[in-house]
């Protein structure tokens, strides 16, 4: 059977391996890591301790993700090692120590190309996407620290842990995160707001022509957030959406169906 049937078949390392499989993964990311951190000092407004806890929070991530990568692959190698006699040592948690020790350095994952051709291109991927990702965050981040103490209603202050992964990855390994501060927390989304200028401009655009007409349906609760989303378009296009509400309702134009 090819390694990769068994690969795909194995059950999940235990959790309590966990920390000793930070040592063979980590093998991947330290000196991607090195290199975020070099990036990271260049970030304007990022202090260091800043710095640090984006650098934690980056490893502590990507060990995780890449333990959930390859779980499977190193259980059918860990196997292998078994079966083959590679594994000398004089009992089972030696033995695990041994396998450790020798999965731990790069010529282990560059020798698994062999039966797993693209492994290690696309772990090499991930952890760069996710390095870059959170580069982006750090940069963001301090871009907009005096937006976010506007948002919150008091200083942000200095961010103290992320939690990475907090979605689903799209756009080359960028995820929601939630970023602590001392000040409060917040959720990123790395999201185009693109999407909301080209629609803000079309329902500018609509509001001013009178042939348009607006019907709002459903719950009588979703009423404030619809004149609320139309009072935002409007004042990013030099209107007044509480002197047009009532024109466009004189008009006909501006219909309610809530319950």
């Amino acid at each position: 059977m090819l390694r990769e049937d068994l690969a795909v078949n194995a059950p999940l390392v235990a959790d309590d391996a966990a920390e000793d499989l930070n040592l063979v993964v980590g093998v991947l990311t330290t000196d991607p890591l090195t290199r975020l951190g070099e990036r990271l000092s260049t970030v304007d407004g990022l202090r260091p301790s800043e710095r640090q806890a984006v650098l934690t929070a980056s490893e502590s991530a990507l060990h995780t993700e890449l333990r959930r990568l390859t779980s499977r692959v190193l259980l059918v190698e860990l196997n292998a090692a078994r079966i083959t006699g590679r594994l000398t040592a004089a009992d089972s948690r030696l033995r695990w120590t041994e396998w450790v020790t020798g999965a731990a350095n790069p010529q282990f994952w560059e020798a698994l190309t062999e039966h797993y051709p693209g492994l290690l291109r696309r772990l090499r991927l991930v952890v760069d996407n996710r390095c870059q990702a959170a580069y982006q965050v750090a940069q963001r981040f301090t871009n907009d620290r005096s937006s976010l103490s506007a948002l919150v209603g008091t200083e942000i202050g200095d961010l103290i842990d992320i939690e990475f992964g907090a979605g689903d990855t799209h756009r080359g390994g960028q995820a929601v995160a939630i970023l602590h501060c001392t000040g409060g927390r917040v959720v990123y989304k790395p999201r185009s707001l693109a999407v909301d200028a080209a629609l803000g401009d079309l329902l500018a655009r609509l509001l001013a022509d009178e042939n348009c007409f607006i019907y709002v349906c459903g719950l009588k609760g979703m009423e404030e957030g619809v004149a609320e989303a139309f009072r935002e378009v409007c004042r990013q296009h030099a209107m007044n959406w509480d002197e047009l509400r009532p024109a466009l309702r004189e008009q006909g134009r501006y219909h309610l169906e809530t319950y």
